[in-house]
Formats: C-alpha cells, structure tokens, sequence
C-alpha cells in the first residue's frame, strides 16, 4: 500500500514544493544581504530537481557561489545544496554526474569551513569540523547511492516482468494459431469424408435407380442426411474458429455404403475440440 501511494506523481510533486517550502522557511530567517534572494531562488530550483537534476545542482552550486560576497556564510537553506546532490543521484543517468556532485558539495565544505575563502579565516572552524560535516554529507551521498541503486533493481524487474508478460503473450498467440491449424485440419477431415460418402451414396443410387428404386431412395435419403451432419459439423467448428463456445467433441454420423445400393450405419467420434476465442 505504501510502495503504491509512494508511486503516484502528485506524491512526488507534493514532496518536492515540501522540500522548497521548507528551504523557503530556513531562507526566512535571514535578512542580510542577499540572503532572501539567494535562498528563495534556490527553492524555486529545487522544484525542477527531478527533471533535470544536474542543472538544478550547477545552479544552486553557482547561487551558494555569492553567498560569500553577498550574503550570509554558512547559512540553514545551503541544505539545498545536499537535496540537489541527492536528486543528481538518484535521478542522474550517468555515475559520473552522482560522483562530480558529491565532489561539488565535498569541495565547497572544505572551501568554506577549511580557510579557503575570506569568511572561512574568520570563522576559524577546526579540522574536527570540516570532517564531521563531511561525514554528513558522505553519509548522505551514500544513501542516495543506495536509493538509486534500488530504484534501478526496480526497475530491471518490471522491465524483466514486461518482457516476460510479452513472451507469454507471444506463445499464447502461437498456441492459438496452432490450434486454429489444427481445427482448419478437421474441418477439412470432416468435408472430404462426407463428400466421399455422398459420392458413393450418388453412385449406388444411380446403379440402382431403375432396377430398385426402394434402395435408389434410401441412397439420396442418406446423401441428405450425410449432408446435413457435415454441414452441422462444419458450422460448430467455423464456431471454434470465430472464438465462440462449440462442444468439447464433434459426433458425427457417416453412411458409406459397402456396395452399390446397400448402406449401412456408423457412428464416428472425432478428436477434441476445444472452443477458443480468437
């Protein structure tokens, strides 16, 4: 139930304006400078990170860029900068743009507290620091590794999952088209059986027609009857054929005469066949 609501879209827009909204409201604390601008705008980028996640990083590496000129260092909204290395992350086709945006943000930890740029000398944090936040942010990028990780694990199964639906729709088709070859198969078994009898019934009739016209009748009798079984078997399995039910076996009865103007009776079970739908 959660994996489903997690999957919806509006759940991932919803989290993105949260994750704005709140750098929005660690922007609000800071009224010198720049410092609304800058963390006002990297909020409204942040809103974009799924889509392209290594712009939104290079542009709120540039905005956290003046912040040293303009606004205030360290400041609360320059999580955004850890978001954004997240999002490049997960959401990064590319390895290589998950290691340059941990290499960003490790690189601007050790520049702003390390004395590399004007505020750090004034800050005089120690190395202790510098390490602590950057375990922070490792640990980070290592867990947006191991969410990414898992989304494409994910995702190779639902891309196996869809390959194989394919193939099994695939096979049921060729099932189908076989078993529609083997049912044309019998209905051409069951044409040519009754024509022949009908031929020989003809025959006899005509040998017979004059000197015994009881066994003439009989004969056209059974050319009738024969037809019309025929006709009923081929209209049950032209049923099976156009995908509607026909019974699970077609009886059908046969009259072959064993010579001219004499006949005989026999009834004839034909293989199954099973109703399919087209």
């Amino acid at each position: 139930m959660v994996q489903r609501l997690l999957g919806l879209p509006w759940i991932h827009t919803a989290y993105d304006v949260a994750l704005a909204v709140l750098v929005g409201c660690l922007t609000a604390s800071y009224d010198q400078g720049l410092d609304p601008f800058i963390g006002g705008a990297m909020a409204l980028v942040l809103l974009f990170r799924r889509y392209r996640p290594m712009l939104v990083m290079g542009l709120v590496s540039g905005l956290a860029l003046l912040q040293p000129p303009l606004a205030t260092v360290p400041a609360m909204y320059d999580v955004a900068l850890l978001v954004a290395m997240v999002s490049v992350v997960t959401h990064a086709r590319s390895m290589r743009h998950a290691c340059t945006a941990g290499a960003i943000v490790l690189l601007g930890v050790v520049a702003a507290f390390g004395g590399f740029l004007p505020f750090g000398e004034e800050s005089g944090e120690s190395l202790g620091d510098i390490v602590a936040i950057g375990g922070v942010c490792a640990a980070v990028w290592l867990t947006a590794m191991v969410l990414r990780t898992r989304r494409l694990y994910v995702a190779s199964l639902e891309a196996r999952a869809a390959t194989a639906e394919r193939e099994r729709e695939h096979l049921v088709r060729l099932a189908a088209a076989e078993e529609r070859a083997e049912i044309a198969r019998e209905l051409h078994d069951v044409v040519a059986h009754s024509l022949a009898v009908m031929i020989l019934q003809a025959d006899g009739a005509g040998y017979v027609l004059k000197s015994d016209p009881d066994r003439a009748g009989s004969a056209l009798k059974a050319i009738a009857d024969t037809g019309r079984d025929a006709l009923e078997d081929m209209h049950r399995i032209v049923r099976v054929l156009r995908g509607g039910r026909a019974p699970a076996r077609v009886r059908r009865r046969t009259r072959t005469p064993v010579a001219a103007g004499s006949r005989w009776t026999t009834w004839r079970r034909w293989p199954s066949v099973p109703a399919t739908r087209g």
